[in-house]
């Protein structure tokens, strides 16, 4: 049986209690075995879920914990690999070689397509406002939802925005 039909039937038993006002001692005393089990079950299923969400919580961290690690491995062989290039480049000008043709690798050095250096953003950018502002572009606002909470705490009221509390679960 389903958490979710144990709990209907719980709420089924539960709400038909509400119905019955001529019930005996003994006839009452069934119906509180009766939730007692229901009960029971609920919370036995219930802590099967839990602890299925803990062993999920724990192998979702380790994978990202790996996926991290495996993220920093990436990174420094990408940093190898731009400064053995840049070391197998230097070397070729430095000789003259422009193309080296091997049964195992072809190594050529080529012209790139012109490319903008812009070694100091924050001091091109005055002189673009005001002489080339298309070359330009500005990002969209974005909400800081911290401030909008603040404010709307503050008593402040803001169209489109308000402040909500939801419930979640803990499990320990």
């Amino acid at each position: 049986m389903t958490l979710f039909d144990i709990a209907e039937n719980y709420r089924a038993i539960f709400d038909a209690f509400d119905d019955c006002d001529d019930l005996t001692d003994e006839q009452i005393e069934a119906y509180f075995d009766t939730l007692e089990g229901i009960e029971g079950e609920f919370d036995e299923k219930a802590e099967n879920i839990a602890c299925f969400i803990k062993e999920l919580t724990v192998e979702a961290d380790g994978l990202e914990a790996e996926a991290k690690a495996m993220a920093a491995r990436a990174r420094t062989k990408r940093n190898l690999i731009a400064r053995l290039k840049n070391m197998l480049l230097e070397n070729m000008q430095r000789c003259g070689i422009k193309k080296i043709d091997r049964t195992r690798a072809k190594i050529s050095v080529r012209n790139n397509a012109e490319s903008v250096s812009i070694p100091n953003d924050a001091a091109l950018i005055p002189w673009l406002i005001e002489h080339a502002e298309d070359c330009l572009t500005y990002k969209a606002p974005e909400i800081s939802k911290t401030k909008v909470k603040a404010a709307l705490q503050g008593g402040r009221e803001i169209p489109g925005a308000s402040l909500v509390r939801t419930v979640s679960v803990i499990i320990k």
